[in-house]
């Protein structure tokens, strides 16, 4: 099998991710769930939490998709470029999303040889919270949940990071769309400067799956496929502005 990751430096990652590469403690009452006397922890969110009753009550496995034909999902994992997993997944009903992210993201814990046992455990918890079908569902409850699961994730993510999972990890488990390296696209000068690829990330988002630094340029609204997870609509266009001050980014992984 191909190897699962590239090494990328933790400053071109985290110049992506807009967080600190510092391990530096998080500060207390960042979030409404938690008071300035607490520190932040996903498995006590509240409003992640809510993700995991959700599941419950609506069907007796969260983790079981046996009735998705898995054999389409890994092809779709063997895709490339990465464009072309997205456009194969944006037709895939909501049972299958949710097995495509569940499936990879366990393959990836388990096989992972940056993580000690306690760090595979920290990401299976955090799996098993965020990653569920109503992520990938539509309605009132759906995109209420999307919206905390995107309020929770720097702190999540500094969290995680926090306890010495190294950032490319993380990226690799929780963003990769497939199994191979992450892909670079090249810089051009269309539209005004940058790769302006059509509706291809989520104005606003704290992170998303495309790694390029900006997402701008307003573009016809999609229903799903950007940001975390691509559970998030599509509204505009990333610039091409890549690590180390060159002209390129990495493509949605």
């Amino acid at each position: 099998m191909k190897k699962v990751i590239k090494t990328l430096t933790c400053a071109v990652v985290c110049s992506f991710l807009t967080l600190s590469c510092s391990k530096t403690k998080l500060q207390p009452g960042t979030d409404s769930n938690f008071s300035k006397s607490e520190v932040y922890d996903f498995r006590k969110d509240a409003k992640l939490l809510a993700l995991v009753e959700f599941d419950k009550k609506n069907v007796a496995n969260a983790r079981d998709y046996g009735s998705v034909d898995m054999g389409k999902i890994r092809a779709i994992y063997e895709l490339s470029p990465a464009s072309n997993r997205r456009a194969a997944f944006s037709l895939l009903n909501n049972e299958e999303k949710f097995a495509y992210w569940d499936n990879i993201i366990t393959f990836k814990i388990d096989n992972s040889t940056q993580l000690t046992s306690d760090q595979k455990t920290l990401l299976s918890d955090y799996r098993d919270i965020v990653v569920r079908r109503i992520i990938f569902q539509e309605g009132t409850d759906s995109e209420t949940a999307r919206m905390n699961l995107e309020a929770s994730l720097p702190l999540a993510v500094s969290q995680i990071t926090n306890s010495g999972v190294p950032m490319d990890e993380f990226v690799n488990i929780f963003l990769a769309s497939g199994l191979g390296g992450f892909e670079l696209m090249p810089y051009d000068n269309q539209n005004g400067g940058g790769n302006l690829i059509d509706c291809s990330c989520m104005r606003g988002s704290v992170i998303n799956s495309w790694k390029h630094r900006y997402c701008g340029d307003p573009c016809t609204v999609k229903n799903g496929g950007c940001g975390f997870l691509w559970a998030f609509r599509c509204d505009g266009r990333p610039y091409g502005q890549g690590p180390g001050g060159t002209h390129d980014y990495y493509d949605e992984l």
